[in-house]
């Protein structure tokens, strides 16, 4: 039998004992510990992730790769945790089965009686046992208290892990092999470190952290207009915001893209979190980990529709720590409002103009076409989870429908599809709400100048924003359409005329770009909301617009111009018309700078692009 053996050794104390889980400790008393023991540390700005792990998850990440945990129990209850897992290890500095060392965590109240070293030493027992060529200890950059322990128990720095917002030192405790020279490993650590630093867009998050507000709210949008948008609206309230950028995946396919957007540079901007567009697990991810950072209830804003549906799905998780737009007391309801044959059918029965339509389910290779369809005829995706806003077209013949389903078919997959009939738009609105449930604040409305192109297909490049005068009473009818729904949140809705008679199109359960403008005309529709979400009056408040206003959107003109939709001349002619530009602004001056800096590069961009093009078809012709 093995030093070790089935007994491995229980280090005693006359105040506590060290020995292996036992069946009557759960997971859950251990996760309990593990977050106990990490308050301080969250308070300091020190974020690790195994506190964000649910006991059930902690289970599974030992016992998946046959490691054992250690507790150090007092009077019954466990005081103390740490874990070894073996693993395999290749690096500078050798290559062999290692025993990982995670999970460690002493409550404070039992500090300073020798704990953690006494774990430490079973863990070294249990590694020799085994013959595990060294032990490897991950330690938070910032966390000097495990940092020096580490450093008096024999281990040394060979490398940094590089995370979101920190890195970690990579500790070594040989035991078998002789170590490297300590200079040696000196020389590995600072080339690590040096490549951490270098992986980072800017100076390290973590040490900012420690002055970064916990309980900012937090946004999470794609675009950067809309993000800035509600950061400014939010703020004059709640001080600065934090954001999370939901972003494409660089040119490798493995590294989101972290390029500092726009909206970062804002005075009003805490902090940037990055998250993969339409990963839900990332964004779960992320989520736990401001769960570990909120002292109260934050507020939550989703600005897209993935983030909207996300949130609403998982209301349940994020309650405790979050309040956030939602229907009360159904999960998924965001999701299923937000098709639009049922807020069609709920329009139409409130007496609302709606076009004809019919859904089509592209589950079979090649789908039907429906017969109660009139020539020409709009196709759209039945949710906006399902497809994308530049898979719309407008289908003259049956043909055209045949070859437009099977288009969105191969892109989108078995999805449901609306058909619905073409109408000529004479103009587009748009107006933008909040509601708790019982009342419906709907200040005015949006009259749409100049449209956007491409990605940007329905979306307001150029508007008015405008008192109800003449739309009261279609506003009315908005009012109880959301009430209908029992949405407690914000939300916008597009509606058209066309031949003198107004036609509700979609309802958004979440806020849109364009009611930023309002914002500006002094109804600040997102301060009702944070009001509202804890539980205060939303007295003196004003809840209707009472002037006109242009808003111009920067960021949808100028990718308009930069794909060839829109010239120069009619981007500046539609920003000088404009009274409220949606980034520029003097009070927060710098992200109109950075929109200038991007447009000096992206003119550059252009005419090489132009210059290029013109070489290829030169080439091409010889």
């Amino acid at each position: 039998m093995d030093e070790m053996g089935e007994n491995p050794p229980q280090m005693e104390n006359k105040a506590f004992q060290i020995i292996l889980r036992p069946e009557n400790i759960s997971w859950e008393e251990i996760r309990q510990t593990i977050w106990q023991a990490h308050a301080g540390n969250r308070t300091k700005g020190i974020y690790m992730r195994h506190f964000q792990l649910s006991a059930e998850e902690i289970r599974e990440r030992i016992e998946a790769e046959g490691g054992e945990m250690f507790v150090a129990v007092a009077g019954g209850r466990v005081v103390g945790t740490a874990a070894v897992v073996p693993r395999y290890f290749r690096f500078w500095c050798g290559e062999g089965m290692y025993a990982y060392c995670c999970f460690a965590a002493v409550l404070p109240a039992w500090r300073g009686k020798g704990i953690y070293r006494e774990l430490c030493r079973v863990r070294e027992s249990y590694a020799r046992a085994r013959s595990f060529r060294w032990m490897l200890f991950e330690i938070h950059q910032r966390n000097e208290r495990l940092l020096t322990i580490s450093r008096q128990i024999g281990c040394r720095p060979v490398g940094c892990q590089y995370w979101d917002d920190h890195y970690n030192h990579l500790m070594v405790k040989w035991l078998v092999d002789t170590p490297p020279s300590r200079f040696q490993c000196a020389f590995r650590f600072a080339l690590s470190r040096l490549r951490a630093g270098l992986l980072s867009s800017r100076k390290f998050h973590a040490e900012a952290t420690a002055s970064k507000a916990p309980d900012a709210p937090l946004i999470i949008g794609q675009g950067y207009s809309g993000r800035l948008s509600l950061a400014r609206s939010l703020a004059p309230q709640n001080g600065k915001v934090a954001l999370v950028s939901l972003v494409t995946y660089r040119r490798d396919g493995k590294k989101l893209n972290r390029k500092r957007q726009i909206d970062a540079f804002s005075r009003t901007v805490d902090r940037v979190l990055y998250c993969a567009s339409d990963d839900e697990a990332m964004l779960r991810d992320l989520l736990r980990k401001e769960t570990a950072r909120t002292q109260g209830k934050r507020l939550l804003v989703p600005d897209n529709d993935f983030s909207a549906y996300y949130v609403d799905a998982c209301q349940e998780e994020l309650r405790p720590y979050f309040c956030f737009p939602h229907v009360p007391g159904d999960p998924g309801a965001v999701a299923r409002w937000m098709d639009k044959a049922r807020q069609k059918d709920l329009a139409r029965s409130l007496g609302l103009a709606v076009p004809a339509s019919v859904v089509v389910d592209l589950k079979d290779a090649a789908p039907e076409l429906p017969e109660a369809v009139s020539y020409p005829c709009f196709v759209k995706p039945l949710t906006s989870r399902m497809g994308r806003k530049w898979s719309m077209r407008r289908c003259e013949t049956p043909a055209q429908l045949a070859d437009c389903l099977q288009f969105m078919r191969r892109n989108f997959g078995p999805i449901q599809v609306l058909v619905e009939a073409y109408m000529q738009i004479d103009t587009e609105y748009a107006t933008v709400g909040f509601s708790d449930g019982k009342e419906v604040i709907i200040p005015g409305y949006i009259e749409m100048n100049v449209m956007g192109h491409g990605r940007h297909f329905g979306v307001a490049v150029q508007g008015r924003v405008c008192p109800p005068g003449k739309m009261a009473p279609a506003l009315e009818q908005f009012k109880d359409l959301v009430l209908k729904t029992g949405f407690h949140g914000l939300f916008d809705i597009d509606f058209y005329e066309s031949g003198g008679t107004l036609y509700f199109c979609e309802l958004n359960l979440r806020f849109g770009g364009s009611g930023y403008a309002f914002t500006r005309c002094g109804v600040n529709l997102l301060e009702m909301m944070a009001r509202s979400f804890s539980g205060q009056p939303l007295d003196g408040y004003p809840r209707e617009l009472t002037r006109s206003a242009v808003f111009f959107n920067e960021r949808v003109a100028m990718e308009d111009w930069y794909e060839g939709y829109l010239s120069l001349q009619e981007y500046r002619r539609l920003r000088d018309e404009a009274d409220i530009p949606f980034i520029e602004d003097a009070a927060d001056p710098e992200p109109g700078r950075a929109l200038q800096r991007k447009f000096r590069l992206w003119r550059i961009r252009r005419m090489i692009k132009k210059s290029f093009g013109k070489n290829l078809e030169w080439k091409v012709a010889q």
